[in-house]
């Protein structure tokens, strides 16, 4: 009897571990463009020890190229709004900054791009005739 008790909950386990997994890979969380912008601005501030002033300025920048990228249509408005940042942020970020944040922006980059590419793809599902 114990061991059929053992091995129902392992089984009912298994389940719930798949469940789970099945759950988070179906779940997008979507923030606002305000909770990403804060999120951006206080990571820079952390990594890039703005000023006052600077933070201020990141903020609005950040705010800004957030509402444009939840309208953005296509990766090619995507890479248009990334350039367009990266130069606003230039007039405000100190030179020692700037490339501090290109690396730590090339670094996240590459690592999105590793993960997209070891992310398997599912197959489209086709109705049979």
């Amino acid at each position: 009897m114990k061991t059929m008790l053992k091995k129902g909950l392992y089984l009912l386990g298994a389940c719930f571990l798949c469940l789970a997994t099945a759950a988070q890979k179906s779940v997008r969380f979507v923030r606002s463009p305000i909770e990403l912008a804060n999120d951006q601005t206080e990571i820079m501030r952390k990594e890039l020890d703005l000023t006052n002033e600077q933070q201020k300025k990141v903020g609005e920048i950040n705010l800004k190229y957030a509402q444009q990228m939840e309208i953005a249509e296509n990766a090619t408005a995507i890479s248009e709004i990334f350039k367009s940042k990266s130069e606003e942020f230039g007039k405000v970020l100190t030179s020692d900054q700037s490339k501090k944040w290109n690396e730590k922006r090339e670094y996240w980059l590459n690592l999105l791009k590793e993960s997209a590419m070891t992310t398997p793809v599912m197959p489209e599902e086709t109705e049979l005739d």
